[in-house]
């Protein structure tokens, strides 16, 4: 019965891939045909015809390594699921339409079980480098890694080095820009994986990132409750003394005020 799902799965994956291979190329040529009965142009339209050849020979190779690492991730080993990762952090770095591709055919949950696993922790940092790739610029990445549980799994693996904590801040940053399209946050498991890498004293871009992350939590009128405490206003009190930090800091403050406020003097 297990075989046959996944045979099932992977039946739905290689459709998916192959749909895009020949959509991808339609575009392509359908591209470069364009103005070819202006005269003038059809030496130029033949040169660039040249080219879009080689480009669909690649677009058919990224396809391959596509699909293969698609495969990989959902039902490879360890050493297999990590090195997926690695093609998927590449493939996804520049391409808005494939990072929305791979999210589709399913990507995401493998990876956060990856983050929050056993995994060492080299597997465990390329999982978060591939989600990075795969959250920028698409809301609804965003979301899919949320609902993967990726914020109750970030938390477990931060003890790392500073390279990969860095990393790990630019994700969970990302993944609080999702306040500004008005998905829920649950801002009291974003809260300790990010004060607990300002107190590891960070490099200054980790914490400036750490900030951005405070400061969106707190446009959002349901996360001042939880974000309004005596750690949190401390730590941003203590940021407001950096050069760098101070004015980020000073808003996020003002944004948790009226709280503050209506909390010590609730008849005002």
């Amino acid at each position: 019965m297990v075989e046959s799902s996944s045979s099932s799965t992977w039946s739905q994956v290689l459709v998916k891939l192959r749909f895009f291979t020949k959509i991808r190329r339609f575009v392509r040529k359908t591209s470069a045909s364009k103005g070819c009965d202006d005269e003038r142009t059809t030496q130029v339209i033949a040169d660039h015809h040249k080219s879009v050849d080689v480009d669909v020979q690649n677009d058919d190779d990224e396809s391959l390594i596509l699909q293969r690492s698609v495969k990989r991730i959902h039902f490879g080993t360890k050493d297999e699921k990590a090195a997926a990762a690695r093609e998927i952090k590449r493939l996804a770095r520049d391409d808005l339409i494939r990072r929305k591709l791979m999210a589709e055919l399913g990507v995401i949950p493998p990876l956060v079980a990856m983050v929050g696993s056993d995994y060492i922790i080299s597997h465990r940092r390329v999982a978060v480098q591939a989600l990075v790739e795969l959250a920028n610029g698409t809301c609804t990445n965003k979301a899919l890694m949320v609902e993967a549980g990726i914020l109750s799994k970030l938390y477990k693996t931060i003890d790392v080095d500073e390279s990969a904590k860095h990393e790990f801040a630019q994700l969970i940053m990302s993944l609080s820009s999702l306040v500004n399209a008005q998905f829920p946050i649950d801002s009291s498991k974003i809260l300790p994986p990010v004060l607990h890498m300002l107190e590891s004293n960070p490099s200054v871009d980790t914490k400036m990132l750490c900030l951005g992350t405070l400061y969106n939590l707190s446009t959002v009128i349901d996360n001042v409750g939880s974000l309004a405490k005596d750690e949190v206003v401390h730590t941003l009190l203590k940021l407001s003394s950096m050069k760098e930090a101070s004015e980020k800091a000073l808003a996020t403050l003002g944004n948790l005020v009226p709280w503050k406020v209506a909390q010590w003097c609730p008849n005002v």
